[in-house]
């Protein structure tokens, strides 16, 4: 395993915004899944309530993560990336190349 020292600001932005176009596609293919309409027969309503119970959880999730993408990238643009958000000390690089979204260091992660 490659230990990295430093933040690299651009690839992490590219790699973010990557990840950003994923979740808006992502995104766009279940709302079109979730408007398919077609005439169900009583067998398949109840496979339907499944299928539409686990599309709401994978969008939720999906909406969830582009969030923090778009945080992230906030932060990028206000300079504060990188900065712990409960004790505002850096975050180690290695974490942020790991989980460019994350707000905390380890330490703080830990609850110490």
């Amino acid at each position: 395993m490659i230990m990295r020292n430093t933040i690299d600001i651009p690839e992490i932005r590219k790699a973010l915004e990557e990840e950003q176009d994923v979740l808006i596609q992502r995104l766009k293919e279940y709302a079109e899944e979730s408007n398919r309409a077609d005439n169900p027969t009583r067998a398949d309503l109840a496979m339907r309530a499944i299928q539409s119970e686990r599309q709401g959880l994978l969008i939720a999730r999906a909406e969830e993560q582009l969030q923090d993408v778009k945080s992230a990238l906030e932060r990028i643009d206000e300079g504060t990336y990188g900065y712990c958000e409960k004790c505002g000390r850096t975050i180690h690089p290695e974490r942020l190349h790991a989980i460019p979204t994350t707000t905390v260091c380890m330490e703080c992660k830990r609850g110490h």
